[in-house]
This record gives C-alpha cells, sequence and structure tokens, in this order.
C-alpha cells in the first residue's frame, strides 16, 4: 500500500487519484497505529510528510497543499485528545513533540515554532 500510493501520489495530477491515495494514508496511518505497528506507521507517516512538500513550499501543486491539510492528520485531534493517553502515550508524545521542536529550530534558513506553540498551548 506505501508504494500505490506513493507511486501514485509522485506521478500523478489527478485530483481523484490523489485524494484517494490521501484518504488512504490517512486510513492506513490510523490502523497501524491502533494495531501498535510503530515501524509501519512511521514509514507512511514519513513518506506523506515528503509530500507536502513543506520543505521546497515554491514547488507546491495542489496534491501537495492537499498532504498538508490531511498531514495537518488529524493533529488538532491529537492536541485536543491528549488527555485521554495513558501516562506511556503520553511520554511518548512529549518527547516526539520535543523531537519535532528541536528540528524546526535547527533550520538554519527558517526555523518553524510551529510545534513548540502546541506544546505552549
Amino acid at each position: 500500500m506505501l508504494a500505490a500510493f506513493s507511486v501514485t501520489l509522485n506521478q500523478s495530477d489527478d485530483r481523484l487519484a490523489t485524494a484517494q491515495c490521501l484518504l488512504g494514508f490517512r486510513h492506513t496511518i490510523h490502523v497501524t497505529t491502533l494495531m501498535g505497528m510503530q515501524t509501519q506507521r512511521d514509514a507512511f507517516v514519513t513518506s506523506m510528510a515528503m509530500f507536502t512538500y513543506l520543505h521546497n513550499a515554491a514547488d507546491m501543486r495542489q496534491k501537495n497543499v492537499d498532504a498538508v491539510k490531511i498531514g495537518n492528520f488529524e493533529l488538532n485531534h491529537v492536541f485536543a485528545h491528549s488527555q485521554s493517553l495513558n501516562s506511556e502515550a503520553i511520554v511518548a508524545f512529549v518527547k516526539s513533540l520535543c523531537k519535532v521542536s528541536m528540528s524546526e529550530l535547527q533550520s538554519p534558513t527558517d526555523p518553524r515554532v510551529f510545534s513548540l506553540i502546541e506544546i505552549a498551548t
């Protein structure tokens, strides 16, 4: 599924095909999370993150904007429902936020602070 979604997103500009692939990514990430398949989940998240083109905004197309909208994949939902996480999940969540925040701050040209803002709220 990872190859099918990735290749289609990479090569196609068809709105229906890209929408279906992004939906597939969303559902697959959800299922792998529920099943505790961290390696597989991370592979899907990483692959989908590449399609956001946030690292190269000048080359963004509509499918990349759509990937940002999906990737933005329930992020607000995760923050809003983080109070229902168990203690182990909270520790993993905060460690992940710290890791992302550090990588955002280490950008030599344009440090972003999105995750830091979310942590502070």
